[in-house]
């Protein structure tokens, strides 16, 4: 019992378990405190050069299909008047056909791939004779030739320039009308009437000076036809001639749109 109270007194009397009664808080640092370090930050790396297998290629965007709106018509649409001037020939016999230059309309609608329309033309020859008499005198004499044709025709593009104002186009017109005969001094009744039919086509050239306005021309084969019916004025007896000739004609025009 006492080797046991001897053992728990030197437990207790252990520095382990000794509280010092006077111990003092340690004093306060007299050091400031340091910044806290900081690293200098790299340097930058040099540039490279660039080569020819470092450069990449730019990026190329593959091509969609947009639709691409085409460009509207450099000529205006509307009602359309042509003038022309037109050369070629007028049948008198079946050996004899006179050169002639005809002055013309054509009235129609135009848009833009074609042209509809109605032409008129009206054409006058006139050939003179002066025969002597024997007597000091001479005898005049003149046939008139009036010939009127209506023609239907049509006026479309083939083929135009970039710039929309110059056009090659494709014309074709078929017509029927009337050759008038006269002479002058009369001899009693006047040749009866010419019936005729008329048929020509051919490629044209026109130029938009402006949207309304356009210049061209035409050359092509034409195609006439001619019949009469005569008789002996009585009844008895009837004749009927018809005429026909294939040439080439040439055509200048002036178009406006309005």
């Amino acid at each position: 019992m006492r080797i046991a109270h001897i053992v728990v007194g030197l437990v207790i009397a252990s520095p382990v378990f000794a509280q010092p009664a006077d111990q003092a808080p340690p004093a306060p640092s007299s050091e400031e405190p340091k910044p806290p370090s900081v690293e200098p930050a790299p340097a930058p790396a040099a540039p490279v050069p660039a080569t020819a297998a470092s450069v990449a290629a730019p990026a190329v965007t593959p091509a969609t299909d947009v639709a691409v709106e085409e460009p509207a018509a450099f000529a205006a649409s509307g009602f359309a008047l042509e003038v022309k001037l037109e050369s070629g020939q007028t049948l008198i016999d079946n050996n004899f056909a006179l050169p002639t230059m005809q002055a013309g309309i054509f009235l129609g609608h135009h848009s833009d791939p074609l042209t509809i329309g109605v032409g008129f033309e009206l054409g006058s020859i006139t050939d003179s004779h002066s025969e002597s008499n024997g007597m000091g005198g001479s005898t005049n004499t003149s046939q008139t030739i009036t010939t009127v044709l209506v023609m239907p025709g049509i006026r479309f593009r083939l083929v135009r320039s970039s710039d929309r104002r110059t056009e090659l186009l494709g014309q074709l017109d078929a017509g029927v009308g009337a050759t008038f005969m006269s002479t002058t001094p009369s001899m009693g009744s006047d040749p009866p009437s010419t019936h005729r039919l008329r048929l020509q086509g051919g490629p044209a050239i026109r130029h938009w000076i402006g949207r309304s306005f356009a210049v061209g021309g035409t050359a092509g084969i034409r195609y006439d036809r001619q019949s009469r019916t005569t008789d002996n004025g009585s009844g008895s007896f009837t004749s009927e001639m018809t005429l026909s000739n294939t040439g080439i004609f040439g055509s200048l025009q002036i178009t406006a749109v309005f």
